[in-house]
């Protein structure tokens, strides 16, 4: 596993929580439901990203680069 994407999913797990931190303490009557419903679809969003990350399920590089790379040589 690359170093890269494992720092890459600390930042975005750090990311995900001061996020939701953030948005917690400045919530407002209004958007109160609208919080609620989209807050399951967020955490699950982040959190598999970020794991996904961690154990190295999605590469650094996309497949492009690599067909790219493959033609210079």
């Amino acid at each position: 596993m690359s170093k890269k994407t494992q720092l890459l999913g600390f930042i975005w797990l750090g990311f995900a929580l001061w996020d939701f931190n953030a948005y917690y303490t400045k919530i407002s009557i209004p958007n109160f439901v609208f919080w609620w419903l989209t807050l399951p679809f967020a955490i699950g969003i982040y959190i598999t990203f970020g794991i996904l990350l961690l154990l190295g399920k999605i590469g650094w590089k996309s497949k492009l680069v690599h067909i790219s790379e493959q033609e210079e040589d």
